[in-house]
């Protein structure tokens, strides 16, 4: 019998799924497994949000206890921490807080899973520490941080996560190395606000970026979405500005009306975001800057939103992932007079429309440079035979088709072209 894990939400998520299955199958000496038929444990890391990841979260837990021979389903992240009951109610067979995963294989065995393992929880095995590694052998995520310490009306991450908090750097460094001797060649720094970083060794995001190009090997490091108020801080990209750092952003920029991005608690105008990504693309040439927007914030007219169009014809972000706003219990916009359904749902699709373009015009002004690719494999949809094609990301996110030969994981460079580049690939 095995152990599984579904994620929904974001790569942090899928990150700390990773590490509790691991921690589970090491404590428990249960097997790792796809295949939730083949689950004795299945584990779901949920997403509170939006409504909707919230819903599909209780969709997930209901499906996986509706199996015939059901798992036990242990139910944990964002959702089931602040809204347990619900989950309990949708099937699960353990709501574990956030505030106890670390504790996972001991409550497992408490509820009767048996230990099959030599090594078992009674040796104190528990989560194996910051940052595993799950996926392809392409990349290792590395969770450098946790929780947030801002309060934007919108969002109930740090309601459910808490106060920001840092991975000491021993630690990083210790996990770093591992994932390197393993084989990977890239990287990717996660959490949920990773420019808040600060440790008192190597101080702030820079630092720890800093200390990790300085291990052995040949390697990259691609940093995970960062907020633009750290961003624009006196030489924090300056310093981030160094050989073996992908030149790919992703800033969560939500709007381009200032009223709005004041209401919402954000500190930063939209003239400021032009000289932000006008900045990084002075010391990044050929930078990917991706961008998240939210649509249809609480009094957001359609003068506001037309703002937001203009913005992005100014700041030409590489893509973009739109969020429809979505009311959270406990945050300030859940009791604001809200925008009607239909003319939210009008705006994403606009949006849509237009990150699509952007996602063609970037990967367009990319034909005749030359990057550096890591191989990845990834399953040609279009394949009559259902086989694989060989797919690289460059360091500024743009996916390539490379000639076979090439091993997964393997950093290669690759000339960007009409034919080279996968315009089909998100």
């Amino acid at each position: 019998m095995g152990v599984y894990g579904y994620t929904l939400g974001c790569r942090l998520n899928a990150c700390e799924t990773d590490e509790m299955i691991r921690a589970v199958s090491a404590g428990l000496g249960l097997e790792l497994t796809s295949d939730p038929t083949l689950a004795e444990v299945a584990i779901v890391n949920t997403c509170a949000v939006t409504q909707r990841s919230q819903a599909r979260s209780r969709k997930a837990v209901r499906k996986l206890a509706g199996l015939d021979n059901a798992p036990l389903v242990v139910s944990t992240g964002c959702a089931a921490s602040l809204f347990p009951e619900e989950f309990a109610a949708a099937g699960a067979g353990m709501v574990v807080p956030m505030s106890m995963r670390e504790r996972l294989p001991e409550l497992l065995a408490r509820e009767g899973v048996p230990c099959r393992g030599a090594r078992g929880v009674e040796q104190g095995i528990s989560l194996p520490g910051p940052g595993a590694w799950h996926g392809s052998r392409s990349r290792a995520f590395l969770k450098v941080q946790e929780g947030c310490s801002r309060r934007c009306a919108y969002c109930i991450v740090p309601l459910a996560r808490g106060a920001s908090r840092s991975v000491p750097l021993s630690l990083v460094l210790d996990r770093a190395s591992t994932a390197l001797r393993a084989g990977y060649r890239e990287l990717v720094l996660t959490g949920v606000d990773i420019a808040d970083y600060g440790d008192d060794e190597c101080g702030d995001l820079p630092g720890l970026v800093s200390r990790l190009l300085a291990l052995d090997g040949r390697f990259r490091i691609r940093l995970s979405s960062m907020e633009p108020m750290a961003l624009e801080s006196p030489g924090f990209l300056e310093r981030l500005a160094l050989p073996g750092v992908c030149r790919h952003f992703h800033v969560p920029i939500q709007s381009g009306s200032d009223s709005v991005l004041a209401s919402m608690g954000r500190a930063y105008t939209a003239d400021s975001l032009s000289e932000l990504f006008a900045r990084i693309g002075r010391l990044f040439p050929g930078a990917a800057i991706g961008a998240d927007l939210l649509a249809g914030f609480p009094g957001e007219t359609g003068d506001d939103f037309e703002r937001t169009v203009r913005l992005l014809e100014r700041l030409s972000p590489a893509y973009l992932h739109v969020f429809p706003f979505s009311p959270r219990p406990g945050t300030r916009a859940a009791g604001m007079p809200r925008v009607r359904p239909d003319v939210v749902v009008d705006r994403c699709g606009r949006l849509r429309q237009i990150g699509a373009e952007l996602r063609r015009r970037f990967r367009r002004s990319q034909e005749g440079t030359r990057a550096e690719a890591i191989v990845e494999r990834r399953r040609d949809r279009s394949s009559s035979d259902g086989g694989t094609r060989l797919i690289g990301l460059t360091d500024n996110y743009v996916p390539v088709e490379l000639d076979p030969g090439h091993s997964e994981g393997e950093l290669t460079g690759v000339a960007l072209g009409a034919r080279s580049i996968c315009w089909d690939v998100r």
